[in-house]
C-alpha cells in the first residue's frame, strides 16, 4: 500500500511552469493528454499535474520503490497513469489499484491537500541501500 499527500496552494503559487514539470514527470503516453490541454488555464493544468504527481508517488510507494534511480528506484516516467480528470487508473502496473482520497481543506496554513492511495497486489521492488 502507498499513500501520498501534497499541499495544493504552495504548488500552484510556485514558479512551476506546467510544460517544464510535465517534461520531467510525464511518460510519453501522458504527454498526449497534457498537450491536448494547452488552451486550458495554467492553474488548472498545474492542478492536473499535481494530481498526477500525487498518484505516481502513491504507486511508487506501493511498489516499495521511489524515484531515486541510483538506488534501484524508478523514474516518474516509468509509471503511466490515465488522465487526471478521470477516475484514477495505473496503466503501467496492472496489479496496482489507485484511489483519489477526498481533498482536505482543514490541514492548516498550506490550504487544501491532495491525497492518493495505491494498493499493490503484485510483487514489490526492493531498492538498493
Amino acid at each position: 500500500m502507498g499513500i501520498d499527500i501534497e499541499a495544493v496552494r504552495p504548488f500552484l503559487a510556485s514558479a512551476t511552469e506546467p510544460r517544464r514539470f510535465a517534461e520531467v514527470v510525464l511518460a510519453p503516453e501522458e504527454i498526449r493528454w497534457f498537450r491536448a490541454t494547452r488552451r486550458v488555464a495554467e492553474a488548472q493544468r498545474l492542478s492536473w499535474l499535481l494530481r498526477t504527481w500525487v498518484r505516481k508517488e502513491a504507486v511508487l510507494k506501493s511498489l516499495h520503490t521511489g524515484f531515486d534511480t541510483s538506488r534501484g528506484g524508478m523514474p516518474p516516467t516509468a509509471v503511466v497513469l490515465n488522465e487526471p480528470w478521470e477516475a484514477p487508473a495505473c496503466l503501467s502496473h496492472a496489479l496496482v489499484t489507485l484511489t483519489d482520497l477526498p481533498t482536505r481543506d482543514d490541514v492548516g496554513d498550506s490550504g487544501p491537500v491532495m491525497l492518493a492511495l495505491a494498493q499493490n497486489t503484485g510483487p514489490v521492488r526492493r531498492p538498493r541501500r
